[in-house]
């Protein structure tokens, strides 16, 4: 498994989940090679098994998005607004719907999207475990 090939299916995942990201961005790679150790110590392996390479791509697309959230770069916050719940035109009521009404905001959206991505399943891991001793 080459890490440019990673490299591009962060980019691809990236695009697919509605994101542009500068292909140039060196913090593509970044994300890439911390991901990498990420697998490589739960896995206890000097290697990244190539069945892992989906998970590779997620966590580094997941840690790309973490950071430029954090960072406050634009296109990491999520713009769309909450949907309407309840709309008055006599005196002008509008009324959005909330998370008390199981609608989550586009912060929570994104942030449970970022979750997912980085924090993958262990039972993914376990197949691939050696053992130290």
């Amino acid at each position: 498994m080459d890490i440019l090939d990673v490299h591009e299916g962060v980019i691809s995942r990236l695009t697919g989940l509605g994101y542009a990201p500068d292909v140039s961005d060196p913090a593509i790679g970044y994300d890439v090679l911390r991901a990498a150790d990420y697998i490589r110590i739960a896995t206890n392996r000097s290697d990244v098994p190539e069945e892992l390479e989906r998970v590779w791509i997620d966590l580094a697309a997941g840690y790309y998005l973490a950071d430029r959230r954090a960072a406050g770069h634009e296109g990491a916050q999520s713009t769309d607004g909450s949907p309407v719940k309840r709309i008055t035109e006599g005196d002008v009521t509008v009324e959005f719907a909330g998370e008390s009404d199981g609608v989550l905001t586009p912060d929570a959206r994104l942030e449970k999207l970022i979750d997912s991505l980085t924090h993958p399943p262990r039972e993914v891991f376990i197949r691939y475990r050696r053992l130290a001793w």
